[in-house]
């Protein structure tokens, strides 16, 4: 079990300190608070993947790309298909 701080953390995973941050302030990544002042933040690394790997399986599975129906919009039913220019 490897605890790292914020900052060791991205470094090691490559996500931001700024995201890391967010989603503890947030209580969405379990954490536990050390020191004198209980200031320093350290995040238990396996526990950060496994969220990592769960929330990409998800959102492959969930999301699926819905056409826009409303007539404000303009048809993107031929969306991706090439176009024979004249």
């Amino acid at each position: 079990m490897s605890m790292l701080t914020i900052n060791e953390l991205s470094k090691k995973t490559g996500i931001s300190s700024y995201e890391i941050r967010r989603r503890v302030h947030n209580g969405t990544l379990p954490h536990m608070r050390v020191g004198a002042k209980q200031t320093k933040i350290l995040i238990n690394e396996d526990v950060f993947k496994q969220l990592l790997t769960d929330e990409s399986q998800n959102n492959m599975t969930l999301k699926r790309r819905i056409p826009i129906t409303d007539s404000n919009h303009a048809d993107n039913s031929d969306y991706g298909k090439l176009r024979q220019i004249n």
